[in-house]
């Protein structure tokens, strides 16, 4: 009885991740879709290992990884952002503005004048789908 309680649990909460993902409410690569995907796995497997269901059981290991993998990239992506915001509060107190920390960043090691061996450096691109205003946004939710 608590096995199959168990395994209803579990798969009743990787449905509600999965409809909240496709309802939009939560996103992919969020740590709490791949949270309830981890714990939905776990406690699936939990219910069919207990009733010798090894394809089961097989098949919510695999689930149970892709989710911590998942879990692992949001955090460590999180961890980014916030690094990021930090080391922008602490540029901005010291009166340095945020473009001209990435101008230096991305300056090419070599102080040459620009040629064949040479490649003038990649201007940042700031349009709407950019990876730099796509960091900003970011920052700037995990503010709120």
């Amino acid at each position: 009885m608590v096995a199959a309680a168990l395994g209803w649990l579990g798969t009743i909460g990787t449905f509600v991740a999965y409809l909240l993902l496709v309802r939009g409410r939560i996103n992919a690569a969020s740590t709490s879709y791949a949270a309830m995907n981890v714990g939905g796995s776990m406690l699936a497997g939990t219910a069919s290992c207990y009733y010798h269901a090894w394809p089961s059981v097989a098949s919510n290991i695999v689930w149970g990884a892709v989710g911590v993998h998942t879990l692992l990239v949001a955090l460590s992506r999180r961890a980014s952002l916030l690094r990021a915001r930090r080391r922008a509060a602490r540029a901005a107190a010291n009166g340095v503005h945020r473009r001209a920390i990435l101008r230096v960043r991305r300056r090419p090691l070599a102080a040459t004048a620009p040629g064949p061996s040479c490649p003038q450096p990649r201007r940042e691109r700031t349009g709407p789908g950019s990876a730099a205003r796509r960091r900003t946004r970011q920052a700037a939710d995990l503010v709120r």
